[in-house]
């Protein structure tokens, strides 16, 4: 429900995976269960999800979310819009956008899509909603969904001006690589530890 003076209106959001140019997800997993396609499209692999929940911690848009699966052992996944994968990847439209019944979804080519959202922008301040605005283009190294809003950004639940997260480099370039060295010394650690002691039980057994 949005109040602007004596009006009233209803605003309506698909929320979903923005697909950033420049995702803060994928650069922040840390078993590539998140990967970024050429095409922009950020896939997820359900497989490979450790369910650390790095992503969800990561994203502006705090899309990610974990599915627990383990009642028990409170094993979860990361769990996400991935634009139908499935069906993208075979040349067919995302569900949503084939069975919207006011064809309120477009999907196409990015720079289509950004020329049709201005059009409609256009529009609608024709029409004196002067407010009507189209969210992403430029955002985290441009969004992969594209929002032709009504109002301002934050009359949505959406952030004005998103920032890819400041910490994500230092985790992606100093934390995951100190993590990896850690797991590999306490591997070697391991592999030491057991050669002595099969030396000594032989030492002993020479005694």
């Amino acid at each position: 429900e949005y109040e602007d003076g004596d009006r009233f209106r209803w605003l309506f959001l698909k929320e979903g995976c923005m697909h950033c140019g420049n995702p803060p997800c994928v650069a922040v997993c840390p078993t590539g269960a998140l990967k970024q396609k050429p095409d922009g499209r950020v896939t997820l692999e359900p497989n490979l999800c450790n369910g650390c929940g790095y992503c969800s911690q990561f994203c502006p848009f705090g899309v990610p979310q974990l599915e627990v699966y383990g009642l028990f052992s409170g094993e979860a996944k990361s769990s996400k819009c991935t634009f139908c994968q499935d069906r993208t990847d075979n040349g067919l439209l995302p569900a949503c956008v084939k069975t919207c019944p006011a064809a309120a979804l477009s999907w196409g080519d990015r720079d289509e899509m950004i020329a049709r959202g201005k059009k409609r922008v256009a529009a609608l301040r024709e029409g004196g909603a002067v407010s009507a605005q189209l969210y992403g283009e430029n955002l985290l190294g441009g969004l992969g969904r594209l929002y032709v809003l009504f109002e301002k950004p934050e009359a949505y639940g959406l952030p004005a001006d998103p920032e890819y997260p400041a910490l994500t480099t230092l985790w992606q370039k100093g934390v995951q690589p100190f993590g990896k060295i850690v797991l590999g010394a306490s591997i070697i650690g391991i592999a030491a530890a057991w050669i002595i002691i099969r030396r000594n039980i032989r030492m002993e057994e020479v005694e």
